[in-house]
């Protein structure tokens, strides 16, 4: 296995430095044609990336250096890893980063959007990251990825599959990019988002990840659309259906999306704020809080519906810092239970 360590940190927004170690993906060829089952080990490469906003210019493409633990690593640094098998010897590794060659920069670009999509924005100056190492490991296992507190595994037998497909003409390199980076933001927010103390049901652990990568406009097509789900508690199927209801409830639902490659560029947000102040708060709601009356019926072949609350996911993730979560938030929040809700969503889409 080759293994590394990457830093990012700065001030006001401005990143100073990032460092990642990883082989390098120019060594390897697109025939695709070595043994899959081959881990011959190899000595890691360094590579200093020195960036400002990362939502200006092209990133700069990655240069080696001599030292890299020379570079002093700030207090508020988040450090990234990235450990695979030699992609001179392993396919699968190899077929990786032809798809994507600097997940490390992915990792960290997708880190401050599914955090910026997080956090409200006066909590945006005091909100802590949850895990300062953030380790991604390609692991010959099955299943296709999963994340552990700071950990994320890729499975080497899922990036198979992929260039499998590849091969075939099922898929194209960039669709497979496509769901590298969907599949990669979707664990990422595992790693951001607060769960109550582990007390928040996975179905909306789910359902918030994958609506922070509908977001990102990185939902793949096979997704179901707004409205496809069970009349019965469908919210409990979580992921794409769960994603779905809570971008209708922030307002957020493009009605005429498509979802994949060919219809969107996702691109990542850029950072406005290194974290280091203690822990956000519980969410403070104002005191006029309450149901506003609804929204009138748009142009078209759409129904009324209660107003939209863009900060909704927000506001979940706000209280689950440093709260238990507790089923009448919703009513909170909303001024309608989560049964209601979910009864109003499936109506507008009858």
């Amino acid at each position: 296995m080759s293994h590394g360590r990457g830093l990012a940190s700065g001030i006001g927004g401005l990143v100073s430095d990032m460092i990642a170690k990883h082989r390098h993906p120019s060594d390897s060829n697109n025939s695709y044609t070595g043994s899959s089952q081959s881990y011959a080990p190899h000595a890691p490469t360094a590579y200093f990336i020195a960036s400002g906003n990362p939502l200006g210019s092209n990133a700069p493409a990655l240069t080696p250096i001599v030292t890299p633990d020379a570079v002093p690593i700030p207090p508020t640094a988040l450090l990234y890893s990235l450990s695979h098998p030699d992609p001179t010897t392993c396919e699968r590794t190899r077929f990786f980063f032809e798809c994507l060659p600097d997940p490390v920069g992915t990792a960290y670009h997708a880190m401050w959007f599914a955090r910026n999509f997080l956090t409200l924005p006066q909590q945006q100056d005091m909100a802590t990251w949850r895990h300062r190492t953030i380790d991604v490991l390609l692991e010959d296992k099955p299943g296709l990825a999963w994340t552990s507190g700071g950990r994320i595994t890729i499975s080497l037998q899922w990036c198979n599959n992929l260039l499998n497909d590849c091969r075939s003409g099922k898929r194209t390199m960039q669709d497979c990019t496509f769901e590298f980076k969907g599949v990669i933001l979707h664990e990422l927010v595992h790693v951001v988002q607060r769960d109550g103390s582990g007390s928040a049901p996975g179905w909306l652990i789910e359902s918030i990840a994958d609506s922070v990568r509908m977001a990102a406009h990185l939902g793949p097509p096979h997704w179901r659309k707004p409205g496809q789900a069970r009349r019965d508690k469908g919210w409990e199927d979580a992921y794409d259906a769960g994603a779905n209801f809570l971008m209708w409830i922030m307002g957020a639902v493009d009605e005429d999306a498509s979802w994949g490659p060919s219809s969107s560029v996702a691109a990542f947000a850029s950072p406005s704020a290194i974290w280091s102040a203690p822990a956000a708060q519980a969410t403070q709601y104002p005191s006029s809080w309450g149901p506003p009356p609804p929204v009138p019926p748009r142009p078209g072949n759409y129904k009324s519906r209660r107003p939209p609350i863009p900060e909704f996911v927000q506001y979940l993730d706000a209280r689950l810092a440093g709260e238990r979560y507790n089923d009448i938030w919703w009513y909170e929040m909303t001024g309608a239970s989560l049964p209601q809700l979910w009864s109003e969503y499936m109506d507008y889409y009858a």
